[in-house]
């Protein structure tokens, strides 16, 4: 006697390649942005970002907690994942995180248009000279200062100087850089300010 049995497998396909909505730019001044994935067959997903903070979320939601004071560039990916394995990564989903617009009226970067935000530097004046300049300058804080953190970075976010400077002034020499805009950010008494200037 031969005994037979007869069983049912089901096979997942592996989950597609998800594509990533959210908000493309967004201020500097917000502390959470969140992303969607969507894949076909994928029950969770693994979220990932390059640089200006961390993601969070295991579902269609990603969370990013923004660094403070992060500008510039950074990317976000996900992969979604089943039963049977990993998917095909996203296309990486490009953020420019800019500095506050005074000029706009969607001050959260996320389409509410409710809240105004403080300005980033308030009383606090940053003097540069020249502006525009070949790539080096004068930088002059307000008397007070003591000391403070200084970088800089292009537009695209790369950090190209960082330095610590006792007193309220220095002189600032890039050498030569692609014409454009430049981004400045002092760290003084605990706080953060910013201004642009420009390279021609």
């Amino acid at each position: 006697v031969i005994a037979t049995a007869n069983y049912t497998v089901n096979v997942n396909p592996l989950p597609s390649k998800p594509v990533i909505t959210g908000h493309d730019q967004v201020v500097s001044n917000i502390n959470f942005s969140d992303y969607t994935a969507a894949s076909s067959f994928a029950n969770q997903y693994l979220w990932d970002i390059s640089d200006g903070g961390q993601i969070t979320g295991q579902g269609t939601i990603g969370t990013v907690n923004w660094e403070h004071g992060f500008i510039g560039h950074t990317m976000i990916s996900v992969t979604g994942y089943n039963s049977c394995g990993l998917g095909e990564t996203s296309n990486d989903f490009l953020v420019y995180v800019d500095f506050i617009d005074p000029s706009s009226d969607d001050y959260s970067g996320d389409g509410s248009k409710d809240t105004k935000p403080v300005a980033n530097n308030g009383e606090f004046n940053i003097n540069t000279y020249p502006n525009p300049n070949k790539g080096n300058f004068n930088l002059e804080l307000p008397e007070a200062v003591e000391y403070f953190n200084l970088e800089i970075r292009n537009n695209q976010g790369l950090l190209l100087d960082r330095m610590d400077v006792e007193g309220n002034s220095t002189i600032v020499e890039l050498g030569h850089r692609v014409p454009g805009v430049y981004h400045i950010k002092i760290i003084s008494d605990g706080n953060i300010h910013t201004k642009t200037f420009i390279i021609y």
